[in-house]
């Protein structure tokens, strides 16, 4: 299973597409107005206009080109391994891949008041019409096919 922290970071960027707060969207800016808790056990939050429609489509961009099939970790190899529970795919960016993907990096670690060293690089997953991405931390023996 992701850690609490990860798993955090994709909502944040999957739930919040841009709304402009007057200063073009995202950019290390903190309005506690747009920080809503979803969780207090695991500590999870939505940061409404995290990044910019513009921010978006340059990590779509970035991307597209190495996007795989996500995996799921075996319980007892603790390898990845494929599973029919996961029908989406995804890749990591490079930290600091580029002067955009450096400003999210900034502002994630301004908005979760953590060192930017101690974050995962960022993560794109994408899942294709009508399918889903289940969260697993096991894998089962009795798959559907």
């Amino acid at each position: 299973m992701a850690p609490p922290l990860a798993l955090f970071l994709l909502a944040a960027i999957v739930l919040s597409r841009a709304v402009s707060h007057g200063h073009g969207g995202g950019g290390g800016f903190y309005d506690p107005a747009s920080v809503t808790q979803l969780s207090s056990r695991p500590r999870a939050f939505l940061y409404s206009g995290f990044l910019s429609d513009t921010e978006c489509d340059h990590i779509v961009s970035l991307a597209k080109g190495s996007m795989e099939k996500s995996m799921v970790a075996d319980n007892d190899s603790g390898k990845s391994v494929a599973s029919q529970a996961r029908t989406s795919s995804g890749t990591f960016l490079a930290k600091r891949e580029d002067e955009i993907v450096s400003a999210i990096e900034k502002r994630v670690a301004a908005w979760t008041f953590l060192p930017e060293e101690n974050a995962e690089s960022l993560q794109s997953c994408a899942t294709k019409p009508a399918r889903s991405m289940t969260p697993t931390s096991t894998i089962s023996t009795t798959e559907a096919t």
